[in-house]
């Protein structure tokens, strides 16, 4: 867990995050480690040879996007690192919203 600050993409500084950007959704079963991110304006970094998972609080969406089913959640982006010669932010290529099946069907 970090500063939200040092891991939040600058791209977002111009464009608002939105359900759309987002690749992943994760859905804990224990509400408090997402209170305590929100509390302390944290988010988590995942590393792998080629990208990085930024992850943050749906207290970083719109008003509207901040829960599903009345419990706030966590969503991910993905980054390149420094190695990688992809762009510096990875664009959601699923354009669906259904990319949240999975965790909602469990």
């Amino acid at each position: 867990m970090v500063s939200k600050d040092d891991l939040w993409p600058k791209y977002f500084n111009t464009l608002e995050a939105i359900v759309e950007d987002i690749e992943l959704f994760f859905f804990p079963s224990e509400a408090s480690m997402v209170q305590d991110m929100i509390g302390g304006e944290h988010a988590l970094r995942a590393l792998t040879p080629y990208r990085e998972l930024l992850v943050f609080t749906s207290a970083e969406l719109s008003l509207c996007h901040w829960r599903y089913q009345w419990k706030c959640y966590l969503w991910g982006i993905f980054r390149a690192t420094q190695g990688s010669s992809s762009r510096l932010l990875v664009p959601n290529m699923n354009q669906t919203p259904d990319n949240v099946l999975a965790a909602r069907d469990l």
